[in-house]
C-alpha cells in the first residue's frame, strides 16, 4: 500500500499520530491537490511505495506542525479556562480558528474534554467538543452535540446554536437556551 493511502486513511479515522499529521500539513501546503489539475502529483504518490516523495511532504508538514503547536500553546496560555458542563470539569476557549490539536500539552486527567465556542455575526454560535485523549471514559462528544442540534464523531463534534453557550461570569456552560 502506498504511504499516501495509509497516511490519508489513518487521518480519516482520527489516528492523528505525528507522521499522519505531518503528512496532512505537508499536503495542505501544496497549492493544487486536485487530481484533475495535478495528475502528476497523485500518480507519483499513489504509484510508489518509495518513502522519498512522502518524506519530502512530511518534512514540510513537520515545519508547519511546529508552527501550529507553538500557535496553539500561545492561544491556550492566553485564553483557555476551566468551566463546568454536565457536572464535569472541561477545558474551554473562545476562539474562531481552532484545530483538533489545540489543547495538546494542556490536558489534565480530570478534564472531561475541550469546549471551543465562537460567535459569528448572522450565523450564531459555533460550539465544538473534543474528547480528552488522556482518559478512556470521556463522554461521547457526538451525543452532546446532537442534544444541541449538531453532530459529529465520538471524539469530536459540534453544533451551531442561536444563543451564547457560556456564562463567563459563572464559568458554567449552559445546557440549552434559557
Amino acid at each position: 500500500m502506498p504511504p499516501t493511502v495509509r497516511f490519508l486513511g489513518r487521518y480519516d479515522v482520527w489516528d492523528h499520530n505525528t507522521a499522519v499529521i505531518e503528512f496532512q500539513y505537508g499536503m495542505r501546503q501544496i497549492d493544487d491537490t486536485d487530481p484533475r489539475h495535478n495528475y502528476v502529483l497523485w500518480e507519483t504518490l499513489l504509484s510508489t511505495t518509495s518513502p522519498l516523495p512522502h518524506d519530502k511532504i512530511r518534512r514540510r508538514g513537520a515545519v508547519i506542525l511546529k508552527y501550529v503547536q507553538s500557535s496553539n500553546a500561545k492561544r491556550m496560555r492566553d485564553g483557555s479556562f476551566y468551566t463546568t458542563f454536565k457536572g464535569r470539569r472541561w477545558l474551554a476557549i473562545n476562539h474562531p480558528h481552532i484545530n483538533s490539536l489545540i489543547a495538546e500539552g494542556f490536558w489534565e486527567e480530570h478534564d472531561a474534554g475541550l469546549i471551543v465556542y465562537c460567535h459569528y455575526p448572522q450565523k450564531g454560535w459555533k460550539v465544538s467538543f473534543y474528547e480528552n485523549p488522556l482518559r478512556n471514559d470521556t463522554p461521547d462528544m457526538s451525543e452532546i452535540a446532537a442534544a444541541l442540534g449538531g453532530g459529529g464523531h465520538r471524539g469530536a463534534a459540534g453544533a451551531w446554536i442561536g444563543y451564547c453557550p457560556f456564562d463567563g461570569t459563572e464559568c458554567v456552560l449552559k445546557d440549552k437556551e434559557d
